[in-house]
């Protein structure tokens, strides 16, 4: 079963995202560039004094957005384009990124 998270664009339309186990795994084979951006950014966000910036949060939501399709990935939206339906609050974007990694208030499908 997987589980997502729904992100809202500023447009009112929304988009899936995962971070399961196997989809991850998936996308590092679809997609190395993404991965590894997520990757890194994982890393500074579980370090001891974690100094994540708003792009390291993009990364993370990126590769997540990537994932709830990652059967279809290479016919999504590259990453400038992604920016554009980001939410436009950082405080919804920061809680986005709590969701989608830390398993807040999943969706289970």
């Amino acid at each position: 079963m997987d589980a997502y998270t729904e992100m809202k664009s500023p447009d009112g339309s929304t988009v899936k995202l995962s971070l399961n186990f196997k989809r991850l795994y998936m996308l590092r084979s679809k997609n190395k560039t993404a991965y590894e951006h997520y990757r890194q950014a994982v890393i500074k966000l579980n370090s001891e004094d974690p100094e994540i910036d708003d792009f390291d949060q993009i990364d993370i939501l990126y590769a997540a957005y990537l994932c709830g399709d990652v059967e279809n990935c290479e016919k999504l939206l590259g990453f400038e384009d992604f920016l554009g339906i980001m939410p436009e609050d950082h405080v919804e974007m920061s809680m986005l990124v709590g969701q989608v990694y830390h398993g807040l208030n999943e969706e289970k499908n």
